[in-house]
């Protein structure tokens, strides 16, 4: 994404996508096809150079068979909540389907 400097929380993303992309037995290209962008964009992604957007990073789990969590921190623990919901610190609920 233009204007915006890559993170730490980008570079480790970008390691995980190469680590998922590589035990999946995938090239950078296969993998960049099916999420519709370049192989030499790919590689800044898992370079930690380019942000990925949610989107392409959901398309790339789909593609490498991993849940779009992997490619993220743990969160701390669930906390119980309100019936229907969970709450993970700080303060992020989510609602989960019935």
């Amino acid at each position: 994404m233009a204007g915006l400097p890559a993170t730490d929380a980008d570079r480790r993303i970008g390691e995980r996508i190469q680590y998922a992309r590589q035990a999946a037995q995938l090239t950078q290209r296969e993998v960049a096809t099916a999420a519709g962008v370049s192989a030499a964009q790919l590689q800044k992604y898992e370079n930690g150079k380019n942000r990925v957007s949610a989107s392409t990073l959901q398309v790339i789990a789909d593609t490498v068979g991993r849940p779009v969590a992997t490619f993220f921190d743990c969160p701390a623990p669930c906390l119980p909540s309100v019936e229907g919901c969970r709450t993970y610190p700080p303060g992020l609920a989510i609602v989960e389907a019935a």
